[in-house]
Formats: C-alpha cells, sequence, structure tokens
C-alpha cells in the first residue's frame, strides 16, 4: 500500500523548502510557551529531565516525550494498513525533501540539531499525511505551530497535554 504525500502535509515539506524556516522568529503568536535565547538552555531542555524550576515528576525529556508521541503516530499507521515496508516508503519519501532542504537553510547556529529539527518535520507531516489523532496529533502539530512561528521547539513543562512548550529563538539577544 502506497499513501500519497497529501496538501497538508506537503505545508510541512514546502516551509522547510521555503528558506523561511527558523527566520523571523515570532513566539509570541503561540500564547504561553517558555521562551529561551541560550544554547546552554536549549540543550538543557533537549537533553536532560533536571531543569532549574522544574519539579522531576513533572519533567520527561523532549527526547523521550517525542519518542513515545512517535509510537502512537507508527500505531496510526498500522491501523491504516501500513506494513513497516510501506511506512518505511513514505517517511523515506518525505524524509529525503526535508533533509535536503535543511541542509542548505538551517542557520549555522542550529545545523548540529538538524537530525532532531528533520525528524520533528517528519513526523508533523505523517501526522497530517494519516489524519492521526489523540495526543501524538496535538504535540505535532504544535511543533509545527512552533516552527511556522520562526521558532525551534525544544521541551515541555508539565505532564503532556497539559503544560507549556519551551522554545529556542534563534538569532535572539
Amino acid at each position: 500500500m502506497t499513501i500519497d504525500i497529501n496538501p497538508e502535509a506537503e505545508e510541512v515539506i514546502a516551509l522547510a523548502e521555503s528558506g523561511a524556516l527558523l527566520r523571523n522568529p515570532q513566539p509570541e503568536v503561540l500564547g504561553d510557551v517558555i521562551v529561551t535565547h541560550s544554547i546552554a538552555d536549549l540543550q538543557a531542555w533537549l537533553f536532560t529531565e533536571a531543569r532549574p524550576g522544574v519539579r522531576v515528576e513533572d519533567a520527561l525529556d523532549w527526547l523521550g516525550l517525542r519518542e513515545n508521541m512517535t509510537a502512537g503516530i507508527h500505531g496510526d499507521a498500522y491501523k491504516k494498513g501500513l506494513d513497516a515496508t510501506a511506512q518505511r516508503d513514505l517517511d523515506r519519501r518525505i524524509s529525503r525533501r526535508i533533509d535536503a532542504a535543511l541542509a542548505k537553510v538551517l542557520p549555522p547556529e542550529l545545523a548540529e540539531y538538524s537530525e532532531d529539527i528533520g525528524a520533528d518535520l517528519v513526523h508533523c507531516a505523517l501526522v497530517r499525511v494519516l489524519g492521526c489523532g489523540g495526543d501524538h496529533a496535538v504535540l505535532f502539530e504544535r511543533i509545527f505551530e512552533a516552527y511556522k512561528a520562526g521558532v525551534f521547539p525544544c521541551g515541555w513543562e508539565g505532564r503532556f497535554p497539559v503544560g507549556r512548550l519551551a522554545v529556542f529563538v534563534p538569532g535572539g539577544s
């Protein structure tokens, strides 16, 4: 079974290909988010559960949260009849375009995070192609909104879905 990339997923890919990704940041359009301008804070949000001011019981590192939600996407794909081979094909078709675009457009300060950004955008597109619902769809739509606002989503404060998104503002002061 092959699934076509629909217009909703093309919107995600187009953002990566446009050159506008992570440019002209406007975190204020996202509402109540935690904003950081520091690479050190970005790394703390991405890779650790323990952050100043965050209770350990309310923390799951960002990578762990995204991995948990990615499993939901794959579950939805299986429910729609996509076997592992079809899922890999769909993932490859999307990731090839996104990865090629990121290699050209990422700001230098974020180049080392290209795999994280690429994975985010691929999962945002997959949620849209598969018509996913549930918490995983909520998370990846929120992530896509952040990228459209020109910021790098890098963490979550609270127990998802309750809480706030943390974002890094590139080129910020």
